[in-house]
């Protein structure tokens, strides 16, 4: 996925303090800015983290 697919989904939602998203829209644009990858992963398998840090794959990439 990359960081404007990212921007859409949450364009069309109204950010306010206190909303339970995933990611904010300042901070899509600033790893979009800083060439950072993000990768989401389920966070109630915490087994997933790990995964992600030792480079396989899992979860969704934003690159």
């Amino acid at each position: 996925m990359s960081f404007d697919d990212l921007a859409k989904i949450f364009s069309s939602s109204k950010h306010k303090a206190g909303i339970h998203q995933i990611i904010d829209p300042e901070a899509v644009k600033i790893l979009k800015r800083e060439h950072i990858k993000l990768i989401v992963v389920n966070g109630f398998k915490p087994e997933n983290i790990l995964t992600a840090i030792n480079g396989e794959r899992v979860g969704t990439v934003v690159s």
